[in-house]
């Protein structure tokens, strides 16, 4: 599961930066066992994305708007998992572990806060994805009745 998120923070590395996407990959030593990868943001944002589209067919009450309601509980997650990604990242840019080990010694990556702002950036785009994916999931249940029938209020 860790290349799926490898693969896709890869398409969206232009936005957010090589330096960064290579220490994500662990391709740079950090000093640690606890460095960032690309396999604890993804599953965290994986998770966010499944709980709240969860939360959104099992319990959202239905209304005239079915796609607004969807949109704004996609639009919530998404917002939530870039926060996060950008906290996490940047943590770990003011604790000082984004430096590269090499034979020489070590260096600091050129890696700044705009940075991982624009990697918050990217896990909106990513957790918006999960978003829709795993709303299919959800409607292809809810058309076999394994779960609520507010899932079928999905808006495709």
């Amino acid at each position: 599961m860790g290349t799926i998120f490898g693969f896709l923070y890869g398409l969206l590395k232009s936005i957010f930066g090589n330096d960064l996407n290579e220490y994500l990959k662990g391709s740079y030593g950090s000093g640690g066992d606890d460095s960032v990868t690309y396999f604890g943001i993804g599953l965290l944002t994986f998770i966010l994305a499944a709980a709240f589209s969860f939360l959104y067919y099992k319990f959202a009450p239905v209304s005239k708007s079915k796609c607004g309601a969807w949109v704004v509980w996609g639009l919530i997650t998404a917002a939530i998992a870039g926060l996060v990604a950008y906290f996490w990242v940047k943590g770990d840019l003011d604790a000082g572990r984004m430096i590269q080990v090499t034979d020489d010694g070590t260096s600091n990556l050129p890696i700044n806060v705009s940075n991982c702002i624009f990697f918050g950036v990217s896990n909106v785009i990513v957790s918006c994805v999960f978003y829709v994916l795993i709303s299919f999931v959800w409607r292809l249940l809810a058309k076999h009745r394994v779960i609520s029938h507010n899932a079928a209020n999905v808006p495709f």
